[in-house]
């Protein structure tokens, strides 16, 4: 994927988060992939939960695609 298409992609989903009040808080180096903390009044957009298990820890991702970028939530 294109370096300044990847750039564009991420910004226009962190305008997106940071206009709704949510914090954009790391992204990825090399995918369109961002983590955000969520407004106070909750997600607003689409979510998919992704059950994961990791050590025998169970826990949910939420995860949601924001104008082509993927933002996980925290």
């Amino acid at each position: 994927m294109d370096r300044t298409y990847m750039c564009a992609v991420r910004s226009r989903a962190k305008a997106e988060i940071c206009s709704k009040g949510g914090y954009v808080s790391g992204r990825h180096e090399s995918l369109p992939l961002i983590y955000a903390t969520p407004p106070d009044c909750g997600i607003v957009w689409p979510v998919r939960e992704i059950p994961q298990q990791l050590n025998g820890i169970r826990n949910v991702k939420r995860v949601s695609h924001i104008n082509g970028c993927t933002v996980i939530w925290s």
